[in-house]
């Protein structure tokens, strides 16, 4: 089948000379399509003595390569962030000239075609681009375009494989996951371990990872294989962490079964942490990294496992033209599960850009999983057939074309017929996006006619929209339609004997938001008989607005004695909440609502309690309720209740208390921040200056640099901090640095961008400092 391949390079035939700049603007972030091949790889032994808490690296590579052409004189690798200390070429010391991240090795004589050379390199280096290192001590890959050359010199490129042997010398309470299998773990006698990982075949060497961290073991074997599973502190329970390696078995053999092929590795590693550090390609060869704060784990796992098969063992060659591999990971997911696999895509920073970083988005894989449930029945079809056939086409990189020609092979079709993915920087739709309109419902006394007044409360239609109109009475349900035009409207409708409800519909692809104000019997018959728990919900929020109804309270504290959904409890309660509007002795309701199982309904009591602002009961309520909450966000928001109801000398105190008590910083910068909103802005900042450091999570320094930004005007303790905060190894603190140069006091932001473009790497970053 190899004449369909317009274009594949096979794993192992190169090493590339290029002439691009890595620095400024010239730098490119995506790998190139059609590298010069000069030299191809066979082995690599990679031997690094890594620190974890410094960041820092050192020690040797050593390749194994044959030459491709006649006559070359020098070998050229990528290195940027690495300071090479010297060379050998088969075992003798040989020049080299390292200049703006380009390794040039001099080669002995003039290379001859198919001649082998060994060469090893000594290096050491302190990298802010291709690794990351966590509040919790944990130390990984990063596996962004070109970010390997970064922590190892190379030819950084999705089509260079390689055996590799990856051993990690470090200090002997971590533990060491990599690409491959550990074929050995000595304790070397001076506070150290090292770990020794060798893979069986030939991997991408963009796609080689490693992870160090303090973490929790589990594991599973089946067959001759084994899944493990690496768990920073926190990240996940125990038994999860089992669960998630027995899933990845399930899914392994479906995917076995489809595509006829065996998983390509002997190990498959599970990386699981608290934080993604705005990573958007979550795998490498036989790793998958799993972040808590990146939603749900088991559509996480489904994706980095999917990849094992269309994203390392065949793979794209560029970033940006990597729709075939989105495709075929969509079509293995749909054809082990029946629902998509989506995860939550709220990452901060926020950009209002796109990079190449995007085609690996949370965001793309989403759409992906959404547009293979919709109608495209050919091309599902199509791919389901022929999958097994491309993957025996074998390993490799491949481009579009390279793919549409092994699909029109198999398939009789000229062409992959799939829409153009329209990225957007922020894909989520908001309620300023939409159209509002409130609706006012009115019977007449004699209830047979009922009026809808629509008035425009954000935006209007621009020509007429008809709605749908579901007439709900004891003869079952009617359906009409309506006319919604202008910025005012009002349309008068029949109602037969009996009508219990009326429900207006939004018909498909208008963004119209409707604020009804219906009848109490409507909205009452709907919270006890609408089919879907939206529809219930919906009602349950709509009672709110009849605050002014005596006879609801009665009635609505009888149903809430009901079981109900989540999030139809939750809705009631707010309601509940404006109606009692704080009365004397309705706090009870809401008080038992704080013991709920559900989140949900905890956030709706903790929010109508600010009902009652005198009631000591209630904050010493809430002070507990933040103690032993174990939903982050609601423990603190409960700490902001709280601080809002005392004094500031009891805030002041209850701040240091948490100071003291709160190693992660994650509820003391809280109090500091509602600290500096009460008015003691200079304790807030002195406290604040503590949680800027590096040792603390991405979360927490965020929100002391927005304190810090805010409050403190000092020249001289910002220039302490720039330096800092601008070379952090987390790409988002450099990012939001950058983006607020010019609100920092006595910073300079021109000659500030000037010095920090020639050595930033990341695309985010670099595009914020550019407009």
């Amino acid at each position: 089948m190899s004449n369909t391949k317009l274009y594949k390079v096979i794993p192992s035939i190169f090493l590339f000379v290029f002439c691009v700049s890595v620095t400024g603007f010239a730098q490119s972030f995506d790998y190139e399509e059609r590298p010069r091949l000069n030299f191809k790889f066979s082995d690599a032994v990679i031997d690094l003595r890594v620190d974890p808490a410094e960041g820092t690296i050192g020690g040797s590579v050593k390749y194994t390569v044959e030459a491709n052409v006649n006559g070359a004189q020098s070998l050229m690798l990528q290195a940027p962030q690495l300071q090479v200390d010297s060379v050998l070429t088969g075992g003798e010391t040989t020049a080299f000239e390292q200049e703006n991240g380009v390794l040039r090795v001099s080669l002995t004589d003039s290379s001859v075609m198919q001649q082998q050379y060994d060469v090893q390199i000594y290096y050491q280096g302190t990298p802010t681009f291709g690794l990351h290192k966590s509040s919790e001590g944990s130390m990984w890959t990063s596996l962004l375009p070109q970010s390997n050359r970064h922590w190892v010199p190379t030819v950084d490129h999705p089509g260079v494989s390689l055996i590799s042997t990856l051993s990690l010398t470090v200090p002997k309470q971590y533990s060491v996951v990599a690409t491959g299998v550990k074929t050995d773990e000595e304790t070397t006698g001076n506070g150290e371990k090292k770990w020794i990982f060798r893979t069986g075949r030939q991997v991408p060497v963009s796609a080689i990872s490693f992870a160090i961290g303090q973490f929790n073991e589990e594991g599973i074997s089946y067959g001759i294989k084994r899944i493990d599973s690496f768990a920073e502190p926190l990240a996940i329970s125990n038994d999860r962490q089992q669960e998630l390696a027995r899933a990845a078995e399930n899914i392994i053999r479906q995917v076995e079964r489809y595509t006829g092929m065996e998983y390509p590795f002997q190990r498959l590693h599970l990386v699981v942490l608290n934080d993604h550090y705005w990573e958007t390609k979550p795998y490498g060869a036989s790793t998958v990294f799993l972040y808590k704060n990146r939603g749900e784990w088991l559509n996480q796992l489904r994706r980095g496992i999917y990849a094992q098969w269309f994203g390392v063992y065949q793979r794209e060659v560029q970033w940006s033209n990597s729709w075939p591999i989105h495709l075929f990971q969509a079509t293995l997911h749909f054809e082990t599960a029946d629902n998509p696999a989506l995860l939550k895509s709220t990452e901060e920073p926020k950009v209002s850009f796109l990079t190449t970083y995007d085609n690996f988005s949370i965001e793309k894989w989403n759409w992906w999983q959404q547009y293979n449930t919709w109608n495209r029945s050919n091309l599902q079809q199509t791919a389901r057939g022929i999958i097994p056939g491309i993957l025996r086409e074998g390993p490799g990189t491949y481009t579009p074309s390279a793919y549409e020609n092994i699909w029109y092979q198999y398939s009789g079709q000229p062409s992959i017929d799939v829409p153009e993915f329209k990225a957007k920087a922020s894909t989520s739709s908001t309620v300023s996006d939409s159209i509002i309109y409130r609706v006012d419902y009115s019977m007449d006394p004699a209830q047979q006619n009922l009026q809808l007044a629509f008035s425009a409360q954000q935006g209007r239609v621009e020509s007429p929209v008809s709605l749908p109109v579901d007439i709900i009475s004891g003869g079952g349900a009617n359906r009409s339609s309506i006319q919604l035009s202008g910025a005012a409207d009002t349309v008068t409708i029949s109602l037969p004997a009996g009508t219990k409800n009326v429900e207006l519909n939004i018909p498909e692809g208008e963004n119209i938001v409707l604020e009804e104000h219906k009848p109490v019997p409507f909205l009452l018959y709907q919270l006890r008989n609408a089919e879907t728990t939206e529809a219930r919900k919906k009602a349950a929020v709509q009672i709110g607005y009849h605050t002014d109804n005596p006879d609801l309270q009665l009635a609505l504290n009888d149903y809430m004695d009901r079981s109900m959904e989540p999030k139809v409890k939750a809705a009631l309660l707010r309601s509940f909440g404006a109606i009692t509007n704080g009365a004397t002795g309705t706090q009870k309701r809401f008080l038992d609502a704080l013991k709920s199982d559900s989140p949900q309904v905890r956030s709706a009591a903790l929010d109508v309690l600010k009902n009652y602002p005198e009631n000591q009961q209630i904050t010493q309520q809430i002070q507990e309720i933040f103690r032993q909450e174990t939903d982050n966000e609601l423990a603190q928001r409960a700490l902001k209740m709280y601080m809002q109801r005392i004094d500031s000398t009891q805030a002041l105190q209850y701040a240091n208390t948490l100071v003291r008590q709160d190693t992660a910083g994650i509820k003391a910068i809280v109090a500091i921040g509602k600290l500096a909103e009460m008015g003691n802005t200079v304790k807030a900042v002195e406290l604040a200056n503590f949680y800027i450091e590096p040792v603390y999570s991405f979360e927490v320094r965020k929100k002391a640099f927005r304190i810090l930004l805010s409050h403190d005007s000092s020249t001289e303790a910002w220039s302490k901090r720039l330096d800092m905060l601008l070379n952090a190894s987390d790409p988002r603190m450099r990012f939001i640095t950058l983006k607020n140069l010019d609100r920092i006091p006595g910073a300079d932001p021109a000659s500030i961008l000037e010095k920090h473009k020639a050595k930033e790497y990341d695309a985010r970053v670099l595009r914020v400092m550019t407009r």
